[in-house]
């Protein structure tokens, strides 16, 4: 009788996966790495572009005491750049850059960001959170958010396939004869 014939072997198949878990973390770490030289690049089009390219748009103006006080002690900084911390620390390797990659349970989290603050003041929160004229220096529009997470998520397929793939075999064990 023709047949197709699926065969499992949960012991091969819990090995592999053990193997997986442990590659993972590498996988997830390199993607990530991918993932930052685009929020880098990203980066340094909002600050260039004074906010425009982020998703929110432009950001607001500076009040005219504040300007005129900039224009002053930091002639030709842009809106957002001061001392250039908090821009250098989101555009390249940097102090005040950060990058992680933990296993949280059975979540891996990429915190990909800055830990720049004035004297104790958290000024790029503020001005991402709470700030009523909101100049957000991570803006990323969706179709970024899904080319990054896209980029995550190949590293895990891949790995699963190089790791997983040939668990479960299916054989074709019928033999076709004429009566």
């Amino acid at each position: 009788m023709p047949e197709v014939k699926v065969t499992w072997n949960s012991a091969e198949f819990s090995r592999k996966a053990e193997l997986f878990e442990r590659a993972l973390y590498s996988e997830i770490k390199n993607a990530a790495l991918a993932v930052r030289t685009l929020f880098r690049k990203d980066a340094r089009e909002l600050f260039g572009s004074q906010g425009s390219s982020g998703k929110h748009g432009r950001w607001a103006a500076l009040s005219p005491n504040y300007k005129r006080w900039k224009d002053r002690h930091y002639p030709g900084q842009g809106i957002m750049v001061l001392s250039g911390k908090l821009q250098d620390s989101l555009t390249r390797d940097a102090d005040g850059s950060t990058f992680r990659v933990v296993k949280s349970g059975n979540r891996y989290i990429v915190s990909i960001g800055t830990d720049v603050n004035a004297d104790g003041f958290d000024y790029p929160s503020y001005h991402q959170e709470r700030a009523k004229k909101r100049r957000r220096t991570i803006d990323p529009k969706e179709e970024t958010w899904n080319r990054w997470a896209q980029i995550l998520q190949n590293g895990v397929i891949i790995k699963g396939k190089q790791t997983l793939f040939d668990v479960a075999t299916a054989t074709k064990a019928a033999q076709v004869r004429n009566v």
